[in-house]
């Protein structure tokens, strides 16, 4: 069936089809990427199989009727987004998340970063960007996609009513200066009739973690923008899908233990001595 066929009772029927097989653990995550990196990165093969939900609000409706059901050893993974900072309740114990904004954002924010630049990044363009900017690349890509990280969180927060905001990274990033395009962001925004509201905003949010701000498609957006310029020789393809496989096979797992998100599978686990869902070692 193609994708997005899945409903919370699809999901639920999916996982009784697998627990014939035995009564193993079953860790339910969003999307296919997730799948790729859990099916690949710290997980027990024999003991746990991954279930893609096809969505949040997919995977959170088949934890509630697992828990209604008294269904044992199922575990929801889901990307934090901005549920801490709009204090979003989940009520399942058997729900946890990426404990930053998404998986991408626990990826970048990784020295598997560093596996990224250096096969699709230049190493002399990346010394001279980072001599000039006085920062490392990390630290800027991180600034770059704070920018329409801090709008989206204002947006869902205080316009949620209102239509979606659709920001394109790539129609605000510039290729070969690799600086967003702030005004023409504020552009859209100006369209809705809100810009000095939504300005105002932005300005009070304050000190946060931004890594609990920016989206992870657009950090990896706007990475793949640099390496195509300033931080590349723009010879070498580098598309957010491989981009994404880099990021997901170079994270050293001593960095993956050290997560909020394999901590709080750790406490899962806990609470749930009979299921295993990571590999030890």
């Amino acid at each position: 069936m193609p994708y997005g066929y899945k409903s919370p009772g699809v999901i639920l029927a999916e996982i009784r089809m697998l627990r014939m097989a035995g009564d193993m653990a079953v860790l339910v995550v969003e999307g296919v990427d997730d799948e790729r990196f859990w099916s690949h990165v710290g997980r027990r093969h024999k003991e746990c199989e991954v279930v893609v939900a096809e969505g949040k609000p997919n995977l959170l409706g088949a934890v509630e009727m697992a828990d209604e059901r008294r269904m044992q050893g199922i575990l929801g993974l889901v990307d934090e987004d901005y549920d801490e900072l709009l204090s979003v309740d989940r009520s399942s114990r058997n729900v946890v998340s990426t404990g930053v904004h998404d998986l991408e954002c626990v990826l970048c924010r990784s020295s598997a970063l560093e596996a990224v630049l250096a096969e699709f990044g230049k190493e002399r363009s990346i010394r001279e960007f980072t001599e000039k900017e006085a920062k490392g690349v990390r630290e800027a890509l991180l600034a770059r996609s704070a920018v329409f990280g801090r709008l989206r969180y204002v947006w869902r927060r205080w316009y949620s009513g209102e239509a979606r905001l659709e920001l394109p990274v790539a129609r605000f990033v510039n290729e070969d200066t690799w600086e967003v395009d702030e005004g023409g962001i504020m552009g859209v925004v100006a369209l809705r009739g809100v810009e000095d509201d939504v300005r105002r905003r932005v300005d009070e949010l304050g000190r946060v973690d931004l890594w609990k701000i920016v989206n992870g498609h657009d950090v990896v957006q706007v990475l793949r923008i640099g390496l195509r310029g300033v931080l590349g020789d723009g010879r070498k393809q580098s598309g957010a899908a491989q981009i994404g496989a880099v990021l997901r096979s170079a994270l050293p797992r001593v960095e993956l233990l050290e997560t909020e998100m394999w901590r709080s599978i750790v406490g899962w686990e806990t609470r749930n001595p009979r299921y295993r869902v990571l590999a030890e070692g």
